[in-house]
């Protein structure tokens, strides 16, 4: 990992000699995803092999010794890009149910999208329109997510949410026509 910094390092320098602080953090920000996969890619290795290379485990429902079925490739859109990983699976005959690893890195178990990339999508998605949303996104973050994948998000989060949570109470509608009365006046 050091030597994969130390190469784009000098890389950059290479490519910018004479450029101005722009031009070298534009360069910079070209790279970073690359970059910060090597870092992340690192990370997991050390943190997770012990799970990720798992032969067994206990059933979650019934408590019984599962053995690893397969490995599969999952890939998570992070805030960073994607981040692709192999992960066990194991299958219990006796509950019908897969189950994978998840308990020390939910999100690259578990979710296409990583909690952070949503929460941003959504943040961008709810105060403009959807296909304003993802390009705001996109210039941002140097990444993408598509107006559909920002609707689905906003449409999500909108289930959760009853009327009367987003409603204003009628002290507040009180307060508001009262307010808009003594302007005409």
């Amino acid at each position: 990992m050091h030597e994969a910094i130390g190469g784009w390092i000098d890389e950059v320098i290479e490519m910018k000699k004479g450029a101005g602080l722009g031009g070298i953090t534009g360069e910079i920000f070209k790279k970073r995803q690359e970059m910060m996969w090597k870092i992340v890619e690192h990370i997991i290795v050390e943190l997770f092999t012990d799970e990720l290379n798992r032969e067994t485990m206990m059933c979650p429902n019934c408590g019984r010794v599962l053995n690893r079925r397969d490995i599969h490739e999952r890939t998570v859109e992070t805030m960073i890009g994607e981040i692709t990983s192999r992960r066990p699976y194991f299958y219990c005959v006796n509950c019908k149910k897969v189950s994978t690893l998840s308990t020390r890195c939910p999100d690259l178990i578990r979710h296409r999208k990583a909690v952070r990339h949503v929460e941003a999508g959504a943040s961008v998605a709810t105060e403009l329109p959807y296909n304003k949303a993802q390009e705001i996104f996109e210039e941002l973050t140097g990444l993408s997510m598509s107006d559909h994948a920002m609707h689905d998000i906003v449409g999500d989060l909108c289930e959760e949410a009853d009327v009367l949570d987003i409603a204003p109470s009628a002290e507040e509608i009180e307060e508001k026509v009262r307010t808009v009365s003594e302007r005409k006046k």
